[in-house]
């Protein structure tokens, strides 16, 4: 690969970091990580387990700016079903539904 020249530009590729995380779902809203994690690419995909019997809802809370999340206004996810967000902060979401059943995540 040449050499760019004195002056030229030369792009640089940011670093990709994945995380992941399995979140226990609860029947009142909950964080989907404390752990604060910025996150360079912007992009969580959160997926609702296939043994989940129930359906699990996902949105924010007042503490971080939305409204609290709840069982009738959050996005639904049903057993299998999942979703990609761009959005900087895993702690930024929150979750509610049926206690004990889960929800995975992965992000960079």
């Amino acid at each position: 690969m040449p050499q760019p020249e004195f002056g030229q530009s030369v792009s640089r590729v940011k670093p990709v970091v994945v995380v992941t995380g399995k979140h226990t779902i609860a029947a009142t809203a909950t964080v989907l990580t404390a752990t604060s994690t910025e996150l360079i690419a912007g992009e969580i995909t959160l997926k609702a387990a296939v043994s989940n019997a129930n359906a699990c809802y996902i949105g924010s809370q007042v503490d971080v700016g939305g409204i609290t999340v709840t069982t009738a206004i959050g996005f639904e996810l049903r057993a299998g079903q999942q979703i990609t967000l761009s959005i900087d902060n895993p702690t930024r979401l929150y979750v509610i539904g049926t206690a004990a059943e889960t929800l995975t995540w992965i992000a960079s």
